[in-house]
């Protein structure tokens, strides 16, 4: 099941990737696995819920900072675990940016009926005290997650109640204004991450 979930993670990134952006010269000459919007796209009216319990809008919650966004699941065997300590030590590589450009490591739960906001808090702990997480409505989740281009895919649940969901594993740029800027392909490199979040965020290599 880890593998068949990898593999469609893998291939829901490559079919974002090329049916949502467009490279954009110059800057997309020097990525070496990230693609970038033409024009930043600004978030849906939807509304997500903090791990403290706090609700607002999207575009409310998420911006005042960059941030490089995943969306996975706390029942996920490998991939979102994987992504997230991946996420720790790209945090930890980006600590030396001016603060503005400084990065937030935020996961948004595409399985909102299990994950909630006390869930997700120490969920997420036990990668870092640097992540943030949100969950909501799964009707709001859904539509924030198919505007940005993350394919999600609910299994049917086994006798015991449990289900995987199949979920693009991509990482997702948002820029301090809640735009999207681009988009961290997989299979994903911590070098690459760096260098592309960089150029993505207009701080050169």
């Amino acid at each position: 099941m880890l593998v068949i979930v990898t593999l469609a993670a893998l291939g829901l990134g490559a079919f974002a990737a090329s049916h949502w952006l467009t490279p954009t010269p110059p800057v997309a000459a020097e990525l070496r696995s990230a693609a970038v919007y033409d024009t930043p796209r600004a978030l849906p009216p939807v509304t997500l819920q903090t791990t403290t319990g706090a609700t607002g809008a999207a575009t409310t919650l998420l911006q005042g900072h960059w941030r490089v966004v995943f969306f996975g699941f706390t029942h996920c065997p490998g991939v979102c675990p994987g992504t997230l300590a991946l996420m720790v030590r790209l945090e930890q590589a980006l600590a030396t940016l001016p603060a503005a450009q400084r990065p937030l490591m935020t996961f948004i739960s595409v399985d909102p009926k299990r994950d909630t906001g006390a869930i997700i808090g120490p969920y997420l702990r036990q990668f870092g005290p640097q992540l943030e997480g949100f969950t909501g409505a799964e009707t709001d989740t859904d539509a924030l997650a198919q505007y940005v281009g993350v394919a999600v895919q609910r299994q049917p649940a086994d006798a015991g109640g449990d289900y995987m969901v199949d979920h693009t594993a991509a990482l997702f740029v948002l820029d301090d204004r809640a735009r999207v800027r681009g988009i961290l392909t997989t299979p994903h490199e911590l070098a690459n991450l760096i260098h592309d979040y960089r150029l993505i965020a207009g701080v050169q290599p």
